[in-house]
C-alpha cells in the first residue's frame, strides 16, 4: 500500500514538473501515458472533492440551499439545478476539462499549422496536448483544497476573500506557467521547436479557449 502511495506520488510530482520529455514511439502509447496522467489528476481531484463534500457537507449543504434558491427564482430546469449544485456539479467540472481539452488540441494544432513550415502529425500533436492539459489541470486538486478550508460565503470579510481570489490568481499564473514549460519541453523533444515558438502556440489558445469558456458559463 505504502509503495503504490509512494508510486502514484512520483507519478503526480511528473505531471506536474516533467523531468523527462516525451519520446518518440507508437502513436498509441503516447495517447495512453497523457490520458493516464489526465486520469490520475482527475481520479485524486474526485477523491479529494468527495472528501471534503463529506466532511464540509453542512457547508456545502448551505451553499446548495441559496444556489437552488436562485435557480427557482430563475424558474431554472432540473439539470441546471444537479448540475450548479454538490455533488452533482462535479460533472459539469469534468465535461468542462473534456471541452478544454479537445479545444485545446485543436486550436492549438490549427495554429501550430499555421506557424510551422514542417506539418505534425495531428495524432502526435494531440498527445503532447493532452499531457500539457494534464499538467494544467494538475493545480486544480489544490484549488479545491483552498475552496474547502476557506471558502467564500456571506460571513467572509473583505480580506478573506481577497486573499482567496488571488489565491486563485496565483493557481492559475502556476497553472500556466507549468502547462507551458511542458509544451516545451516535450515540442523540443519530439520536433525540436523553438521554445519561444511553443509557448506562442500554447499561451494563444490557452488564453483564447479559457476567455471563450468562461465568457460562456458568467454570461
Amino acid at each position: 500500500m505504502v509503495n503504490k502511495i509512494k508510486s502514484l506520488y512520483y507519478r503526480y510530482k511528473g505531471i506536474v514538473w516533467p523531468t523527462q520529455p516525451m519520446e518518440s514511439g507508437e502513436v498509441s502509447d503516447l495517447h495512453k501515458n497523457a490520458l493516464r496522467d489526465l486520469l490520475l489528476v482527475s481520479g485524486i481531484y474526485l477523491i479529494l472533492y468527495f472528501f471534503f463534500f463529506i466532511v464540509k457537507y453542512s457547508t456545502y449543504q448551505k451553499y446548495n440551499n441559496q444556489v437552488v434558491a436562485d435557480l427557482n427564482a430563475k424558474n431554472a430546469s432540473g439539470i441546471l439545478h444537479f448540475l450548479n449544485t454538490y455533488p452533482g456539479n462535479v460533472i459539469y467540472i469534468f465535461i468542462s476539462l473534456i471541452i478544454f481539452s479537445v479545444m485545446m488540441v485543436l486550436v492549438s494544432y490549427l495554429l501550430s499549422f499555421l506557424l510551422e513550415t514542417e506539418k505534425r502529425k495531428f495524432a502526435i500533436h494531440s498527445a503532447i496536448t493532452l499531457r500539457s492539459v494534464a499538467t494544467a489541470f494538475s493545480v486544480f486538486p489544490i484549488v479545491l483544497i483552498v475552496n474547502s478550508v476557506f471558502p467564500i460565503n456571506e460571513s467572509s470579510g473583505r480580506f478573506a476573500s481577497s486573499l482567496l481570489v488571488s489565491s486563485w490568481i496565483i493557481l492559475a499564473g502556476a497553472s500556466y506557467i507549468l502547462s507551458v514549460r511542458s509544451y516545451m519541453i516535450d515540442n523540443a523533444s519530439m520536433y525540436g521547436q523553438p521554445k519561444r515558438r511553443s509557448a506562442i502556440v500554447w499561451t494563444i489558445p490557452f488564453y483564447t479557449v479559457l476567455n471563450f469558456m468562461f465568457g460562456v458559463i458568467f454570461n
